[in-house]
């Protein structure tokens, strides 16, 4: 699944990943896209008027193959193997990403910037690389704090809960590990596990974070989670923050730098 960039600049790019189409406005590549998918909707101000390509799971090859792309920036969990199969079989260009942590993420910015030959692009991965490396001092001293962060829910009868969460294979785990957090089911075998509220109980996570994609946790949510695990912190979260691998990682770092800090701090 995976391709290296192209050896010339690219001056016609199509993004099927949310962060991505966002980081390539950040790294002032913007100008260079030709379609975004359905879910591209960042930055707000500028996505609006580039063409629209289909779902991250369900696009239209036809109408991309129809804005004669020099490269099509996909992500391997995020978009379907037989569209990135047909596009490459048509002769496009396709590059492949699948960051599980967030120094892949940041490796992942650098080849595009690099492929782009984009000076402004790298002056702001260097400030961006300063304030991971100022993050990955903050916590050095501190013990972890044990959470569970789940990122989708199922409730049946009213009563009888599961949630998804993920393990230590994934980017939303190395990034919150990065801001001082101990995942309670970092060691589960599937990256994206289910757990029901009895393991949950026996995890004995301090705090549960609670993002707000891709499921959107109500205000019930939250009230039945607290009655259900006691005397837990609960943190709410804007979910693309933990979950977006581009640069919004800037935002999460800024954002998110006291996260498991406790109040009494």
């Amino acid at each position: 699944m995976f391709e290296k960039l192209p050896e010339n600049s690219p001056r016609r790019v199509v993004s099927l990943l949310p962060s991505m189409t966002e980081s390539l406005f950040d790294l002032e590549l913007g100008h260079t896209l030709v379609g975004v998918t359905d879910f591209c909707t960042e930055p707000a101000d500028k996505v609006g008027e580039i063409q629209r390509v289909g779902g991250t799971k369900t696009p239209r090859v036809d109408t991309i193959l129809a804005l004669k792309p020099e490269l099509v920036l996909a992500n391997q969990e995020e978009n379907s193997r037989e569209a990135v199969e047909e596009l490459r079989a048509s002769g496009v260009a396709v590059w492949v990403t699948f960051p599980k942590t967030v120094r892949a993420a940041l490796d992942d910015l650098w080849q595009v910037v690099r492929c782009f030959r984009s000076e402004a692009g790298i002056t702001r991965l260097r400030t961006l690389e300063q304030a991971y490396e100022w993050a990955s001092l903050a916590h050095a001293a501190e013990p972890a704090v044990p959470y569970f962060c789940p990122i989708w829910q199922t409730v049946r009868g009213g009563k009888d809960v599961e949630w998804i969460t993920f393990n230590v294979d994934t980017y939303v785990h190395d990034l919150l590990r990065l801001l001082g957090g101990e995942n309670v089911f970092a060691g589960l075998q599937e990256r994206y596990p289910t757990v029901t509220l009895a393991e949950v109980r026996a995890a004995q996570p301090a705090v549960v974070v609670l993002p707000s994609e891709p499921y959107a946790f109500s205000a019930e949510d939250q009230r039945r989670i607290e009655d259900w695990l006691g005397a837990v912190r609960l943190i709410r979260v804007e979910g693309s923050l933990i979950t977006w691998n581009g640069t919004r990682l800037g935002r999460a770092l800024a954002q998110l730098g006291a996260l498991f800090v406790s109040p009494a701090h």
